[in-house]
């Protein structure tokens, strides 16, 4: 400590007048600026606190939205899974696997506050979890099936009641099937929900939160006394001023009195039709006005330490230093390796390694850090991704690659079949912004690489044929267009399918549709992208096939496979397609819609034609 007085009374010294210019005119000066700004800052801070309360009440909305999409996604999931299963006409035994086994694989941490999936089908109570209804129990006339039939094949919130099996008080997200009987549906426990505003409440100073359904009832809240209250039918005349103000507030904050007191009301809708409130004492928030006066004074006295305060803190750089070599070995801990390469000597700093196979790989070795790079790479990646790992790993690219950027990063899959992240994080650059130093990190990311691909193939899946949907296959061709790709486009439907539909019923015409998805995948590749459009409509492309004759063949392939189709539903009747091919050449600019377009008039021209029948499309098209 003697050595940093020390210290701090040679600054001052060097400093002489111009410590004192600091110490007395830099705050006369901040007063004064004050004084000019205060009128404009009591003016905007009316609407400034508005702002920031409407902005707290975004983020709150955007912290209920996942949680509750991600019970929704399982019951809209699980809809799915039974209507198949009705649709084969499956029985209750079937069925109940199926539903002990889409509640057993729930795995989110909404699911803490679920048992799983239930419903009544084929006008039986049935679950994947194993209760047994006590003797009388109806499930058609429970609140959460009636809501759900009345809601039409909608998802729907039901309103907080009694569950009959735990007595605890739930809300179920429920969704009838489309023979508008049965019903699947999940419960939630309220806990974890009233643990999540509870939290939000203490990290928005001087502000409560409450979440209120369409109907006045309050599902969770910071009030402890208002978990519970229905406000539409208000047993006190402030919970009906809050809910009149509310619905005549047209979307906007407003003020509401309670117990003597006002209060700024701010609110976001958020899924299900239900509304997340942010609630902050007006006086509190306007006693930021009170204190103004007294922070003009404070801060003239931390100005006046500041020179101070700067001094100890060169003394102190040292010691921070050192706190920070700690702090960066802590953050190390969620790595299993981390590596510090210097690429001005040649050399490396192994932090920390957990990989036992590159430990012993690396030994004493601090040097040719490309070298043991490549070496560690092959030993500790799986053979699917070493091409991508080793070009990762290669140096002589990372300036290009790390050019206007601090980090970047790979996932691959390790030698134990875990999928793993690899990084590279800047520490120093040159003037010249080449890269002296940099961490090599490595971290283990199986779970949630799982969980992304998972809802990546649900995103990008046709629930129905298993093969891509339109969204991602039109993202996927784009892609292959800008990177100036060529390929064969081909789209077809299916002729009259209406009256295969109407003839054998929508159940044979989905049968349809399966048969014509499975020709698809055996007839294309698997690095061509196949997908249903919608309806009838299905497409593909082919990427490097960028002519009649090399395309002539992959299409004939498909016609014969869309020939061989034999629905025994359909009692004999031949599936026919109509097909337009079109091309895009690797120096072609327009974009996808004007290939659609193209291959779409082709299909049409071949509707003309009885059976299967191919157009491919030529200048001819252009000029009619």
């Amino acid at each position: 400590m003697g050595e940093r007085l020390t210290i701090i009374r040679r600054q001052l010294k060097r400093a002489g007048v111009r410590a004192i210019i600091i110490l007395i005119v830099v705050p006369l000066l901040f007063c004064v600026i004050a004084a000019i700004i205060l009128r404009n800052f009591l003016n905007n801070y009316y609407e400034m606190i508005h702002y920031e309360d409407t902005i707290k009440a975004s983020d709150l909305a955007e912290d209920f939205n996942p949680y509750l999409n991600e019970v929704s996604i399982l019951v809209e999931s699980a809809a799915e899974g039974v209507e198949y299963l009705v649709a084969k006409r499956a029985d209750y035994d079937e069925i109940h696997k199926y539903l002990e086994d889409i509640s057993s694989r729930r795995s989110s941490t909404i699911f803490n506050d679920t048992d799983g999936i239930y419903g009544s089908i084929n006008g039986v109570y049935n679950d994947g979890y194993n209760w047994t209804p006590y003797e009388g129990y109806d499930p058609r006339e429970r609140i959460w099936y009636k809501e759900a039939i009345k809601a039409g094949g909608r998802s729907v919130m039901v309103e907080p009641y009694v569950d009959a099996r735990t007595g605890d008080i739930i809300v179920t997200v429920a969704k009838a099937l489309s023979d508008g009987k049965d019903v699947v549906a999940a419960d939630i426990n309220l806990g974890n929900f009233q643990a999540l505003t509870e939290k939000l409440a203490d990290e928005y100073n001087n502000h409560e939160v409450m979440v209120m359904d369409k109907r006045g009832y309050v599902i969770t809240s910071s009030f402890a006394d208002e978990l519970g209250e229905n406000y539409a039918i208000a047993s006190s005349a402030d919970r009906e001023s809050f809910y009149n103000n509310w619905n005549n507030s047209d979307g906007k904050s407003f003020v509401t009195n309670w117990e003597d007191k006002k209060y700024l009301v701010s609110f976001q809708p958020i899924e299900f039709e239900w509304t997340a409130f942010t609630i902050a004492d007006v006086d509190s928030l306007y006693r930021t006005l009170e204190n103004f006066t007294y922070i003009c004074f404070i801060v003239i006295i931390v100005i006046a330490f500041a020179i101070i305060v700067f001094i100890f803190e060169m003394a102190s750089r040292r010691v921070r230093a050192d706190n920070d070599l700690e702090s960066l070995k802590a953050i190390a801990n969620i790595y299993t390796s981390l590596h510090k390469v210097n690429f001005d000597e040649d050399t490396f700093e192994q932090i920390m390694c957990h990989n036992y196979m590159a430990n012993a790989a690396i030994g004493d070795v601090r040097s040719e850090p490309q070298k043991m790079g490549f070496k560690i790479a092959s030993l500790v990646t799986d053979q699917r991704s070493l091409d991508d790992m080793m070009e990762f790993v290669d140096f002589s690219t990372l300036n290009t690659r790390l050019e206007g950027k601090d980090t970047i990063a790979i996932e691959f899959l390790g030698y134990e079949h875990l999928w793993h992240r690899a990084r590279f994080i800047v520490v120093d650059r040159h003037p010249d912004r080449t890269i002296k130093t940099a961490l090599f990190a490595v971290e283990l990311i199986d779970d949630e690489k799982r969980y992304r691909d998972e809802l990546q193939y649900l995103a990008e899946t046709d629930q129905l044929t298993g093969i891509t949907n339109r969204g991602s296959g039109e993202k996927k061709i784009k892609k292959i267009m800008r990177l100036g790709k060529g390929g064969m486009f081909v789209l077809f439907d299916v002729d009259k399918f209406k009256s295969i539909n109407d003839t054998f019923g929508h159940e044979t015409g989905d049968l349809v549709l399966i048969a014509i998805a499975d020709k698809m995948k055996h007839s294309f590749r698997e690095k061509d992208i196949i997908m249903r459009l919608g309806g009838d409509e299905f497409a593909a492309f082919v990427p490097g096939i960028c002519n009649r004759d090399e395309g002539e063949p992959v299409v004939s392939r498909f016609i014969e496979a869309i020939e061989s189709i034999n629905i025994p539903e359909t009692e004999g009747r031949k599936i026919n397609v109509s097909v337009g091919v079109a091309f895009y050449q690797v120096d072609d600019t327009y974009g996808f819609d004007e290939l659609y377009k193209r291959a779409d008039g082709c299909s049409y021209e071949s509707k003309k034609t009885q059976g299967c029948t191919v157009t491919f499309y030529t200048k001819w098209f252009e000029e009619q």
